[in-house]
């Protein structure tokens, strides 16, 4: 088969291969649901829903004082309420699943595009969807990934004049204005504009003001921008490492990125050499925002290598074992491919199955622990932890997001007191002040994971008692235990059968 045939056998059989290949990523990504903030989402996603208004102030947590609060976030919260509402938590893992699939068809595509070579562009992208593998969620910030992705893109490709002028100012406002109203770290993408020039900046500044809240959200980022610093023991504001395959494949897309550059010298703007190292860093810092720099990283690569002609490619040896790839690839007959969707729709099944057969994991989401709370009817108020109180959030509020009783804490910063949240870190870390939390909460029950010295402390102390522990002797750190108080426990023993 010559080049003539296989340009006109290529078309047809490419939109298969990019679906295929993105299924597959995006299931290759697919965890269980595991995010402890989503479950305070869905509670704001069913009051949004059920009252037909932006909540303006807190009306879940104890130690709030009925504070301004506004959803930020409100377009994902009203998309994860109906999917929860709609098929509980297998509406949640499709909700998830195709959030997964999103993400790596939008990079395919948009590397494709911009590398201006279908193989190439998919193996950028494989990299870029493999990454995530270990900070994908279904989170505001994993719906921002995408929309970073088609944002830069789109800039990219009317950078190179391969977009209408229109169709760029229209994409880039409607990008601004979704990123506002899903997640609050449209910062991020505003500043990955600057290389790019100040129109598209201005354009999608203009977006994020498209808003309910007519732009408040930059208020709202104002006043947590110290907060990465302010709460270092969150996991999400702590550093990275190189266990984590983002930090590693971003350092990787860095020097192949780099060494081109350096390879083949030409006019580039400073901005596009240093943005990448800045990112990488500050994703290094701060493990929230690493996919960001391997994003970005990723699709200035394909801008790269799509800026290559022939001659440059065939003078390097990687770069000309990528042509060799993709003529053999070109030259594999049309069955072949059918076999190769075929393989790719069954390893989907491979990975998602497990996740949908197990779809929650008891040992970082307190299920069971909570249902032996409700079985029991033990005690109010409740003490647990800053991770688990959106999950306690959840199980406490009806379907119009109203609830029962307040939480003494749960995962918004911009919501629980900075006094609070010491009280309760010292309590987790097990310091000798670790009762002030306790006492501040009023607690005749506590919830407590097995991964905290708290748990060892409380059987040591005279005042509780356990009553459940999900842990085993192999993995004594894992799941969580339940302590009421000694006077609870003595009234009650006779009446339930505490383990």
């Amino acid at each position: 088969m010559d080049l003539a045939e296989q340009s006109t056998h290529e078309p047809r059989t490419t939109p298969w291969i990019l679906l295929a290949i993105s299924a597959l990523l995006g299931c290759y990504i697919l965890r269980p649901i595991e995010d402890p903030d989503l479950w305070w989402h869905i509670v704001v996603g069913r009051w949004i829903l059920y009252s037909r208004t932006l909540p303006t102030q807190d009306l879940w947590n104890c130690f709030s004082g009925n504070s301004m609060w506004h959803a930020y976030s409100w377009l994902f919260e009203i998309s994860v309420a109906i999917a929860e509402l709609a098929g509980g938590i297998q509406g949640l893992l499709l909700l998830k699943t195709l959030l997964a699939i999103s993400l790596a068809l939008a990079a395919v595509k948009i590397f494709v595009s911009v590398s201006q070579d279908k193989i190439t562009g998919m193996i950028i992208a494989a990299l870029c969807t493999a990454a995530m593998v270990n900070h994908f969620a279904l989170r505001p910030q994993c719906f921002s990934w995408v929309l970073f992705i088609l944002l830069t893109g789109i800039s990219e490709l009317h950078r190179s004049q391969r977009l209408p002028r229109h169709f760029f100012y229209i994409y880039t406002f409607v990008l601004g204005s979704l990123w506002a109203n899903t997640n609050i770290t449209s910062a991020i993408g505003l500043a990955a504009l600057v290389p790019w020039g100040i129109r598209p900046l201005l354009l999608f500044f203009a977006g994020t003001l498209a808003t309910p809240h007519l732009g408040l959200e930059w208020m709202t980022f104002a006043n947590k921008a110290t907060h990465p610093i302010r709460f270092l023991s969150i996991r999400e504001f702590q550093p990275a490492n190189f266990y984590d395959p983002a930090a590693g494949i971003c350092l990787i897309l860095l020097v192949l990125y780099y060494l081109i550059c350096h390879l083949y010298p030409r006019q580039r703007p400073v901005l596009f050499l240093a943005a990448p190292g800045i990112l990488f860093i500050a994703g290094m810092t701060f493990s929230k925002f690493l996919p960001f720099a391997v994003i970005y990283s990723a699709l200035l690569l394909a801008r790269e290598l799509g800026e290559l002609n022939e001659k440059e490619k065939n003078e390097s040896d990687l770069l000309f074992g990528l042509e060799l790839l993709k003529e053999r690839l070109l030259t594999l007959p049309e069955g072949s491919i059918a076999v190769g969707v075929f393989l790719s729709l069954l390893l989907c099944f491979v990975f998602s199955y497990p996740v949908f057969k197990h779809p929650t994991n008891n040992n970082i989401t307190p299920v069971a622990a909570y249902n032996f709370i409700e079985k029991e009817r033990l005690p109010e108020p409740l003490a647990h932890t800053f991770q688990d109180g959106g999950y306690v959030m959840f199980r406490r509020s009806s379907r119009q997001g109203e609830i029962k009783s307040c939480v003494a804490i749960d995962g918004r910063t911009n919501v629980t007191p900075p006094e609070v949240f010491d009280m309760h870190q010292e309590s987790f870390d097990g310091t000798r002040n670790w009762s002030t939390f306790i006492e501040k909460a009023q607690a005749e029950t506590i919830l407590w994971p097995n991964s905290s010295p708290l748990p060892t402390i409380l059987q040591l102390s005279n005042q509780w008692r356990s009553v459940y522990d999900d842990s085993t002797n192999a993995q004594p750190r894992r799941g969580y235990s339940i302590f009421v108080t000694r006077d609870y426990y003595e009234s009650q023993a006779q009446r339930f059968e505490f383990p």
